[in-house]
């Protein structure tokens, strides 16, 4: 389950959880503004949380008959006294109901649980079918190429004021007290509330109550939507409905996406290799292939409500075309070659498909027209074989073709192409990778999936395609080629990294940060190295906002690695480790560490313990024998090289280390 902060904020062990901040509260805005306060309250945004009630907005939870098996688990849910009662081994447990989260499609519970974790029970409610499911069944991928499982509904990634409470309630803040393994959390407001789209209300509140009767107010004192561009208005949205990383603890209504947030792509296998959103619902990975959205002419709020509702009724959805597609609007069935009546004639089912998982549906927004033909290259469904379920793909492809002249379905085909090759570690096609990357114009989110796929490709002609990318005009492809860099500091990608340090979006300069950090101080300017400082101390407090976080405090731990900070180094590694003991690649990262810092003791152990995490992997086996090498443990060292090539036979640096210590014993 992916794990978002949205617009809450991770505070450090030296924060308070704090209130105040200019905030006035939903409440303070019905005064003057009743009937939106009214259609906030009842909306899914005003009802993301909410106490536990057994009538949900527009009918009553059906009751569980009998018990609900999950593992070893049987559950029982007790409506009118609001709990879960849990039977396992001959023990009883009883879970009260404190909130509930969600409404449209399905309802999930909340409970507290010990050291402040608000859990996410069980068993959710598929409002639409009217039947208990198992949450953490519900959400297993299996589009993934890879064994999945369930994950205990007590694992941190159900833990809602850790994970998800972010884009559930308004102005969130969660500490995490890792010695005691437990976690302080608050939020001024349940639900989305208006200030979490406006900003603080208590000026505007203030400056309203003091103006006389009728007047106007010249300074507003709050964020007012229809003056953000269309991109402003879309970031806003985007941090609850886009698959984001947060990278500052700052993002305030009206602020640009990219100075706060990193945007998760197709090299996420919750996305089809087309860019079809395939997992959880996060729209805007589409949006930001969306035409219409990409010309800034077409907002969110063009059709939907800042409450989150639909502005057109279903007889009427085409309109939302309007006006820039007014002659196919007019004659639609000429468009469509569907009968007026029919649901094919409207533009969303053809441009918008409905997909579900998770029990929870979702209508994709990259307007892209139905592609048959990715269909039957990727297995990624289309509009047409949504309706025409006694069709196949082949005949939905025959159709299209005769409608159209032009091969419109031949970029994203390409695209998705050389995205699903590099998934699968394919790279035979790598010199049409670069000259696709290389073209005028191409898709950005494209681009940086397949850029950031590339960093487990060893092919050395990625890096002239990588330092091109560094002035690419996309803000996005030019942080993934900064941080695809990273390791390869050349005459050619220095230049280019040193620039983007002083790049106007912070997502930039932080990879680039990242990818200079092993760079000699000697080589940089005074003023590249006052603006790599400035940029380190961005990319540092980015991964502290996940500092609860495994990978996040990993990365953190390179980046000291990188700048010989190797006891700082360390800290972060052991933190990492508290959170998943068994992460081979951190186990391997803090020996080196542990090594660097002269204590080879430690070192040791780590790799010893990652041999066990990892019996048939090489890595662990060779850093050990190196280790062992420079203590002069020879016979030691000897043995675990010949381990190291009884896993990988052909491992180059075990052979050529081995021959070197057969030489010294000659």
């Amino acid at each position: 389950m992916w794990l978002l902060l949205g617009l809450g904020q991770l505070l450090q062990a030296d924060d308070g959880i704090q209130g105040g901040g200019g905030l006035a509260g939903s409440a303070s805005c019905r005064e003057c503004h009743a009937d939106f306060h009214e259609k906030w309250a009842t909306s899914m945004h005003g009802l993301t949380v909410r106490p536990y009630s057994r009538v949900t907005e527009s009918q009553e939870l059906e009751p569980l008959a009998g018990e609900f098996r999950v593992g070893e688990e049987s559950f029982r849910v007790e409506l009118e006294s609001g709990k879960m009662v849990s039977y396992a081994g001959g023990r009883e447990v009883s879970y009260p109901i404190e909130q509930m989260l969600g409404g449209r499609d399905v309802i999930y519970f909340l409970t507290r649980l010990q050291r402040g974790r608000l859990q996410v029970l069980p068993l959710g409610y598929d409002v639409r079918r009217r039947e208990w499911f198992d949450i953490a069944a519900s959400t297993v991928r299996h589009f993934v190429e890879s064994a999945v499982e369930a994950v205990d509904w007590r694992e941190p990634g159900y833990t809602f004021n850790a994970a998800c409470y972010g884009c559930h309630v308004s102005h969130g803040q969660h500490r995490y007290h890792p010695a005691e393994d437990r976690l302080e959390a608050a939020w001024q407001e349940a639900g989305i509330s208006c200030e979490a789209c406006h900003g603080p209300a208590e000026a505007h509140v203030r400056l309203s109550r003091s103006q006389p009767a009728g007047a106007k107010l010249t300074d507003w004192g709050i964020i007012g939507l229809r003056g953000l561009s269309a991109e402003r208005g879309d970031s806003l949205c985007a941090t609850c409905h886009g698959k984001l990383r947060p990278i500052s603890l700052q993002f305030t209504p009206g602020d640009r996406l990219l100075d706060h947030f990193d945007v998760v792509g197709l090299e996420d296998l919750d996305f089809g290799a087309d860019g079809r959103d395939r997992g959880e619902t996060y729209t805007y990975a589409g949006w930001r292939m969306n035409r219409c959205a990409l010309v800034g002419e077409l907002s969110c709020l063009h059709c939907h409500t800042s409450s989150g509702r639909y502005r057109f009724p279903e007889a009427n959805s085409n309109a939302a075309c309007l006006p820039c597609h007014a002659e196919r609007v007019a004659n639609a069935p000429a468009h469509t070659r569907h009968a007026a009546a029919s649901t094919g004639n409207r533009c969303v089912a053809c441009h918008m498909p409905r997909r579900e998982f998770a029990r929870m549906v979702r209508h994709d927004h990259s307007f892209r027209a139905p592609m048959p033909a990715v269909t039957l290259a990727h297995d990624s469904p289309n509009a047409c074989n949504d309706c025409h379920t006694d069709r196949d793909a082949a005949w939905a492809e025959a159709q299209v073709r005769s409608w159209h002249a032009r091969d419109y379905q031949a970029p994203v085909l390409t695209a998705a192409g050389l995205i699903a090759e590099a998934r699968q570690q394919d790279w035979r096609r790598m010199e049409e990778m670069i000259a696709w990357l290389g073209k005028v114009p191409r898709d950005e989110m494209f681009a940086t999936s397949l850029i950031r796929l590339w960093a487990n490709n060893d092919d050395d002609r990625k890096w002239p395609a990588l330092t091109a990318a560094l002035a690419d005009p996309s803000p996005l492809v030019r942080s993934s080629a900064a941080r695809g860099l990273y390791g390869y500091l050349s005459a050619e990608s220095v230049p280019g990294l040193k620039l983007l340090l002083q790049d106007e979006y912070r997502l930039v300069r932080i990879q680039a940060a990242a990818a200079l950090a092993r760079l000699p101080a000697e080589a940089l300017t005074a003023q590249d190295r006052r603006a790599f400082e400035t940029a380190a101390a961005e990319y540092v407090e980015a991964l502290r906002v996940r500092g609860d976080q495994p990978e996040a405090l990993h990365d953190l731990g390179h980046f000291y690695l990188d700048r010989g900070e190797y006891g700082e180094a360390v800290k972060m590694f052991e933190r990492s480790l508290r959170l998943r003991p068994d992460q081979l690649e951190t186990l391997v990262s803090a020996a080196t560490a542990h090594y660097r810092n002269g204590r080879l003791d430690l070192a040791e152990a780590g790799l010893r313990r990652a041999v066990v995490v990892a019996p048939r992997n090489s890595t662990p086996r060779f850093n050990l024998a190196f280790l062992l090498e420079q203590e002069a443990r020879v016979a030691e060292a000897e043995q675990a090289y010949r381990e190291t090539l009884e896993i990988e036979p052909g491992h180059a640096g075990a052979v050529r280390r081995l021959a070197g210590l057969r030489g010294r014993e000659e």
